[in-house]
């Protein structure tokens, strides 16, 4: 089953419905930003595939307020898969030809502080090229865009990408109808929104007994994966 996870920053101790966690409504896309994945005016949804992703995405917002939730699809979801091919997929001739797409747009941005950052071209003009594409085929059935974190290549972080990788996918769909205002039915009743918690409702509002279990990995031992499991209603358990 696949579970994506979504968060938004506040400093208050507040936990945001369904509407608050979904991408911006319409009649506040002049909140939009232009982004790796993002162009002013165009409200997307935005999905990452674990807990530390999304925050890490969010430049590492405080743990304890910042809201996360959980969404999963409502059927199999297609997608323009932009992340690295793997050791199954070297020989497919159309993953390899994407592979100058996806390093152009896997570049770190070199000015973090500058109003244009040339980074950011080649991957909003492959979000746009996508819109267009679904208007002038009414039957697309291609939904968003998948590609790989580029702050897995940070040197801070505390899941490496190598031995994490599973860690830092990133998703964008870009909306499929645009109205005056609220959010895309489209894309909307594509996820289920399960709900939303943040670390400190789950600490002391939450509140869940562990039992007993052996890890996998160091991950599954740190705030993150607790947040996921608890988001899933999954009985977190801890070694005796």
């Amino acid at each position: 089953e696949v579970c994506l996870y979504r968060m938004r920053p506040t400093e208050k101790y507040e936990l945001f419905e369904e509407e608050g966690l979904s991408h911006i409504p319409f009649n506040l896309s002049h909140h939009t930003n232009n982004e790796r994945y993002s162009i002013c005016g165009l409200p997307s949804l935005y999905l990452a595939s674990s807990a530390y992703g999304c925050w890490m995405e969010m430049n590492s917002p405080r743990i304890e307020t910042v809201n996360i939730a959980l969404f999963k699809p409502q059927n199999d979801i297609k997608f323009l898969d932009l992340c690295y091919p793997n050791e199954n997929e070297l020989y497919d001739k159309r993953r390899i030809m994407l592979l100058p797409i996806i390093v152009a747009c896997d570049m770190p941005v070199k000015y973090p502080e500058a109003n244009y950052k040339y980074e950011y071209t080649i991957p909003q003009l492959i979000l746009e090229s996508l819109v267009k594409y679904r208007n002038e085929k009414m039957n697309g059935q291609v939904l968003g865009i998948r590609y790989i974190s580029v702050k897995r290549k940070t040197t801070n972080l505390a899941y490496s990408n190598k031995s994490y990788k599973r860690l830092y996918y990133n998703y964008v769909f870009p909306p499929v109808e645009i109205k005056y205002e609220g959010q895309c039915p489209v894309i909307k009743n594509s996820f289920k929104f399960i709900r939303a918690t943040s670390s400190f409702y789950m600490q002391n509002v939450e509140h869940e007994l562990p039992i007993i279990k052996k890890y996998n990995d160091r991950y599954e031992q740190g705030l993150f994966y607790r947040l996921e499991c608890h988001l899933g209603n999954e009985m977190l358990v801890y070694d005796s």
